[in-house]
């Protein structure tokens, strides 16, 4: 260890030395940042819990989905334009979907409930998953959870087919969530190579301020003879209610987190400037010894750091009680974690006017006796 990471070090371990010597003021500046991230949590961590709560429910029914079809008799998209549309940056998944068919369970006598199926082009994402089995590959069907029961199926096995569809086995089951939701009523045929025609394309954006511009792009891709027959349904108005959402809640918490942190810098300055100043004369001895102005500063603000991760992981702590108590719910741990940040760094920026103040004194003028 080289001579000045050796002072560095000294110079922290000291300024933990204080925090034990000088108890009264290092527990009041824990005490208000703990009061700061407790009342920051305790009151916008309730409008931060709903609010992750009500953009859920709004992303549930799908913010960032773009679905297009083509007018009845049109002659359907092409394939080969799916792998195109996935290497669109602002794209999460996509797939395609052939016409709709009926199937029926070829095991059960009569044939049994009819099933809407259909070829779908594209593998599974993260809003449809393999539940059982996997994947059906060209040729093969998948059921859905939804499915399973009217197929009389327990497990995913056997066969599916009707008059105009014939047989395929069945080698596995999937689950819908997001605008793949009513897929799992059905039954997914693996495209096979003659099927080169895509009556409906699911696009899902990475984010929902992205659906607009994404629903142009991808009607490029797709490149249809006939525009104007296009029936495009995007959830921009959705997304825009979300944006409306989000920044109405958030607007409300911005406010109440800026007083409070005003406050809480406010008295962790009056606190920290009266400790450094009943502490005047030690820190005039240490500049008469050869101590530095940024060595006192350094020393100021470990006492108040070492106080205040103290008193932060307090008030984060009892705040999240509370907003489980009363919200039943808790923020988001980004949420949580920038609180407590924030807390911590208002107390450094408290301390900094105090450490100032206390290295530029006249060790002089502090030692004379009068």
């Amino acid at each position: 260890m080289n001579r000045g990471s050796a002072h560095r070090l000294a110079l922290i371990k000291e300024g933990f030395a204080m925090v034990r010597s000088n108890l009264v003021a290092s527990a009041l500046i824990a005490t208000i940042v703990a009061l700061i991230s407790g009342a920051v949590l305790a009151t916008t961590g309730q409008t931060a819990a709903q609010e992750a709560a009500v953009l859920s429910t709004i992303d549930d029914a799908g913010t960032r989905t773009i679905t297009i079809r083509e007018g009845s008799g049109g002659p359907g998209f092409d394939r080969d334009a799916l792998p195109r549309i996935l290497a669109l940056s602002d794209v999460e998944s996509a797939i395609g979907l052939g016409q709709t068919f009926d199937v029926r369970n070829e095991a059960r006598r009569g044939g049994g409930e009819p099933v809407p199926t259909r070829v779908v082009f594209g593998g599974p994402n993260a809003d449809l998953v393999v539940a059982q089995g996997r994947w059906p590959l060209p040729g093969e069907a998948a059921v859905g959870d939804g499915a399973m029961p009217r197929l009389g199926l327990e497990v995913p096995s056997g066969s599916v087919g009707s008059v105009e569809f014939e047989p395929v086995a069945v080698v596995g089951s999937f689950r819908g969530a997001g605008p793949f939701a009513n897929l799992a009523n059905g039954v997914l045929v693996g495209a096979a190579p003659e099927d080169t025609t895509m009556r409906l394309v699911v696009v899902v954006a990475s984010a929902p301020e992205e659906v607009a511009g994404l629903a142009a792009a991808v009607v490029e891709v797709l490149s249809p003879d006939d525009r104007l027959s296009l029936r495009i349904e995007t959830s921009e108005q959705l997304a825009n209610v979300r944006q409306a959402v989000q920044g109405e809640l958030g607007r409300f918490s911005r406010e109440l987190i800026v007083f409070v942190l005003a406050g809480g810098l406010a008295l962790t300055t009056v606190t920290v400037l009266s400790a450094v100043t009943l502490r005047k004369r030690d820190f005039g001895r240490r500049r008469v010894l050869g101590a530095s102005r940024s060595a006192i500063v350094v020393l100021v603000l470990t006492q108040t750091a070492v106080s205040a991760v103290v008193g932060s992981a307090v008030g984060t702590v009892a705040g999240l009680a509370i907003v489980r108590q009363v919200a039943e719910a808790v923020p988001p741990w980004s949420f949580v974690v920038g609180v407590g940040t924030l807390a911590l760094l208002a107390a450094l920026v408290a301390a900094m006017l105090p450490a100032l103040l206390a290295a530029r004194r006249d060790p002089v003028r502090v030692l004379r006796v009068p």
